[in-house]
């Protein structure tokens, strides 16, 4: 099983590849990997806070979604406000990914990649702020 750093690196690699994917003008790739970005950030943290998986030993992605409310929204004190907006946004990239990794992705475009990548930056930063404030 990965550490909380292993996932944090993940994420810094993930969040770049969907940055270049837009690059590429690839919408499709740019938004699964700026969720994925934002799912091992998550997981990272939830790791960081010794939080216990499922039954399955691992975070999936809707425990993830879940736990994201409340292992780590409820207990930042400085941040409280921005993280439930983000948990909005979060339940955002899942349902584009899986449009993207699963579904008729034609309505799937630049725009709506550029705002979700967006959103998958703030999530990112944010936590990694928090990391670094030693919120968590």
């Amino acid at each position: 099983m990965l550490n909380w750093e292993q996932w944090r690196a993940k994420s810094a690699v993930s969040l770049s590849a969907a940055r270049n994917s837009l690059n590429s003008k690839d919408a499709t790739v740019a938004v699964s990997r700026a969720y994925y970005a934002s799912f091992q950030m998550v997981t990272c943290v939830l790791h960081k806070l010794h939080s216990i998986p499922p039954a399955r030993g691992h975070w999936g992605h809707e425990g993830s979604q879940v736990q994201f409310y409340y292992a780590i929204c409820r207990r930042s004190t400085s941040q409280r406000m921005q993280l439930l907006g983000m948990r909005i946004a979060f339940a955002q990239l899942r349902v584009w990914r899986v449009i993207a990794d699963y579904g008729d992705d034609s309505g799937l475009t630049l725009e709506i990649a550029e705002n979700l990548f967006t959103k998958a930056k703030s999530i990112v930063g944010l936590l990694n702020e928090l990391i670094e404030r030693k919120e968590v």
